[in-house]
């Protein structure tokens, strides 16, 4: 800021004391900030310096502000500032610029009202920049329409307009990447051709352009590693606000032969946490089988899919965990082939394919023998574990029941 103070009388100005602003969020929520009272970093201004030198020429002050925590993004702006002199006089600077609109209504009577509405009935990730919409009313051919995009929390106003060439039109790839998240409004006007107003309304709907995180699926099996097959509880926990979307749980088991057969699974999320019980489990042949879980918001946007591994083997199940990764190479069944097993020192795994990794875990989770062969064959020496059954992940995808004698 660029100050100075003047009198009537040159030689004698008090110079300036204290300075005021008033800043104004993007929802019109105002902030006072001022020198002298923490809410504003004082610049070099001594109240108690009354010596006239100078007060009456030009000077610059600097001033570092912080907005409170949880401010609103967007662009700010300063309502006012005030400007106080050692005296006690007070000059406000007033920034807010005050516009009054005068609607003049046209004669034009509607047989049908004005309908307007965006297509997709939600904004989300995958639309955002696409959005397509409708316009209708009877008769709007030839007459003009305004229609703006805005959200209730501010940020930027997406506008389009131009003139009816049927009484019904669509309106297409409209981007509105700069509306902010939240409750948005679909506003249009339809006026005549001297801009009197005929009709306007406004539509509203949720934009959401943030996918589902940080949910996740966990079982009443993984503290003791195993369970039988019908009290399996399947416990799953998402963010709050993906209440009011839906989930997909598919079910994929792979069996000895290589065939593959599926559970599927569906329902509204309804709390951040619940349960899925009665599963099927024993309609599913032994060998190793996926729990998959998609969570889908209330605007459709589709999370990524959170993935859980189990061994079914003798009508029981065994918990593996939760990140076996990827691999370019999908082992079935038919292409390993494991000897002896059970065994007391080695085991002797051959495969069709290249064997890249090869990993043996215990029935709690911890990695007990690691190996990355890059080749058709590995031995893996057990002589080290304790007698009991050991679950061995092949090129991080394919899992493999192994029992040490």
């Amino acid at each position: 800021m660029i100050a100075r103070d003047l009198s009537d009388y040159e030689g004698h100005e008090s110079g300036v004391a204290t300075v005021g602003f008033v800043l104004r969020d993007p929802l019109g929520n105002d902030f006072s900030y001022a020198t002298g009272n923490s809410t504003m970093n004082h610049p070099e201004l001594d109240y108690y310096d009354f010596n006239p030198d100078l007060n009456s020429n030009w000077a610059v002050y600097h001033f570092d502000l912080v907005l409170p925590a949880g401010s609103a993004p967007g662009i700010w702006g300063m309502a006012s500032a005030d400007i106080r002199d050692k005296a006690g006089n007070i000059k406000r600077y007033s920034f807010v610029e005050l516009v009054r609109f005068d609607i003049i209504e046209s004669n034009v009577e509607l047989d049908e009202p004005l309908a307007a509405e965006i297509l997709s009935d939600y904004v989300n990730a995958s639309n955002v920049e696409n959005i397509s919409a409708t316009i209708s009313c009877s008769p709007c051919e030839g007459l003009n329409y305004v229609y703006t995009v805005y959200s209730l929390t501010g940020g930027a106003v997406v506008q389009g307009n131009g003139v009816f060439e049927a009484d019904s039109m669509d309106l297409n790839e409209i981007n509105t990447s700069g509306v902010l998240d939240g409750t948005i409004l679909f506003t249009v006007q339809v006026t005549d051709s001297e801009d009197q107003l005929i009709a306007t309304l406004s539509t509203e709907y949720i934009k959401d352009t943030f996918y589902p995180a940080s949910y996740y699926s966990s079982s009443n099996i993984q503290d003791q590693g195993t369970s039988s097959l019908d009290d399996i509880i399947i416990d799953v926990v998402v963010e709050e606000q993906d209440i009011g979307g839906t989930y997909d749980v598919n079910i994929e088991n792979t069996d000895s032969s290589g065939r593959i057969s599926s559970i599927f699974l569906e329902g509204t999320i309804s709390e951040s946490s619940f349960n899925l019980e009665g599963i099927d489990f024993a309609s599913m042949e032994d060998g190793y089988f996926t729990i998959e879980l998609i969570v889908t918001d209330l605007v459709g946007n589709v999370g990524d899919p959170q993935v859980t591994y189990y061994l079914k083997e003798n009508g029981v199940i065994y918990f593996y965990g939760t990140s076996l990764g990827t691999s370019t190479i999908d082992l079935l069944q038919s292409d390993v082939e494991i000897y002896p097993n059970p065994t007391q020192n080695i085991w002797q795994i051959n495969s069709s394919k290249i064997i890249t990794s090869a990993n043996i875990y215990d029935l709690q989770g911890r990695l007990v023998i690691s190996d990355t062969p890059n080749s058709k064959s590995v031995q893996l020496n057990s002589q080290k574990l304790s007698t009991g059954i050991y679950i061995g992940v092949l090129n991080k995808r394919f899992i493999v029941r192994l029992i040490k004698k």
